[in-house]
């Protein structure tokens, strides 16, 4: 092995040895789901797999909900209860404008 981690294989190709490890705990079930796709996918290694498929994977991003929709969901579960309550339209109108204003960013 040389210095510089890498690793000669066929046709002079040099690969970078492998020094980190990431441990993933999963079921006896997940396993066997993980061992049955390395396999139809006709590779020998799980790692390799692995790290294949998350190089060419693009990863889900988190979403996040603004304040201001948090309180247009508020203002609207609020005009919400009002109308099962019948409650009265002068009242139910000033939610609707406030709900409004909150919208256009009045």
């Amino acid at each position: 092995m040389n210095e510089s981690k890498e690793e000669v294989h066929g046709k002079g190709e040099k690969k970078q040895r492998k020094t980190g490890a990431i441990i993933i705990r999963v079921n006896d079930e997940e396993r066997q789901v993980i061992d049955d796709k390395v396999a139809a996918a006709g590779y020998k290694s799980t790692s390799a797999y692995v790290r294949d498929y998350i190089a060419r994977e693009k990863p889900k991003l988190k979403t996040e909900i603004s304040p201001k929709t948090l309180e247009m969901q508020r203002e609207l579960m609020a005009l919400s209860s009002l109308l099962n309550s019948k409650a009265d339209r002068s009242i139910m109108m000033s939610k609707v404008a406030a709900l409004y204003k909150l919208a256009m960013g009045v």
